[in-house]
């Protein structure tokens, strides 16, 4: 199973839906859950035994949730699977999956019967400080930053957490964490303009996992001059240790 590209704050970045109702809970228990993170059933097996989902919704990254429903519950649709950390869940929703636009799974939630809420975060161990293990040859080999092609381009250049050393690797499989690492942000580039800097962990880009740089260059296929797009980082606070979720806009 391909490690889940997200770390503590997803769910207040993108706004999924936290399930709290002590009487919506999903058909599945802990264990299929635990399974499935171990990698030893797969995700058609966990959500078989959902049967239908209740609910299927877009937001404007283009990522996709999918509710499914407690039994017998009769869903709201006004409250949207894409909402405020702080607001008021669908208590009619047992589980919510959510997806890039690729159909590869960022994050999960769900409420069941034995556990309370089960969430894809949990167990996450402390993302590493990976600032001393980046090498000037590892900088030299990573995507080009420009490019003079015509076409739009980050600024940013960086390394996937796969190609970093043995110990940090696994430090990031602890973390439940892949993505990019950011090298070097080009002086007066669009990410530089929206305040993106070196070390900071990037792991949705327009609306795709980025785990490697094909999944950079898919991301940035169909971007034209004049488009928008939005970039999510986990950027850790050298003075508390603490992880912030970034949520950045650049537009070309």
């Amino acid at each position: 199973m391909k490690k889940i590209a997200l770390v503590l704050a997803f769910c207040l970045a993108a706004g999924i839906a936290c399930l709290a109702s002590a009487d919506a809970f999903a058909a599945i228990s802990e264990s299929d859950l635990r399974q499935f993170e171990k990698g030893v059933s797969t995700l058609d097996q966990v959500v078989g035994k959902l049967g239908q989902p209740g609910r299927s919704e877009r937001n404007g990254e283009g990522l996709k949730a999918i509710g499914y429903l407690a039994a017998g519950a009769t869903p709201d649709p006004n409250t949207s699977l894409f909402q405020a950390a702080d607001a008021s869940p669908d208590p009619a929703v047992a589980a919510v999956f959510v997806f890039d636009q690729a159909e590869r799974l960022i994050s999960y939630r769900a409420h069941v019967a034995s556990a309370g809420a089960i969430t894809s975060e949990d167990g996450a161990g402390p993302m590493p400080n990976i600032d001393t293990a980046i090498t000037g040859k590892q900088s030299e080999e990573s995507i080009a930053a420009t490019v003079a092609d015509g076409k739009p381009h980050l600024g940013i250049q960086f390394i996937p957490t796969s190609a970093t050393d043995a110990k940090h690797q696994e430090a990031f499989t602890q973390a439940k964490f892949q993505g990019m690492i950011v090298v070097k942000v080009l002086p007066g580039s669009v990410a530089q303009k929206a305040g993106i800097r070196r070390d900071d962990y990037m792991y949705l880009l327009n609306g795709f996992l980025v785990t490697s740089f094909d999944d950079v260059a898919k991301a940035m296929a169909n971007v034209s001059a004049g488009q928008t797009i939005r970039i999510h980082t986990l950027r850790i606070d050298q003075s508390s240790g603490q992880i912030k979720d970034q949520v950045f806009d650049l537009k070309f």
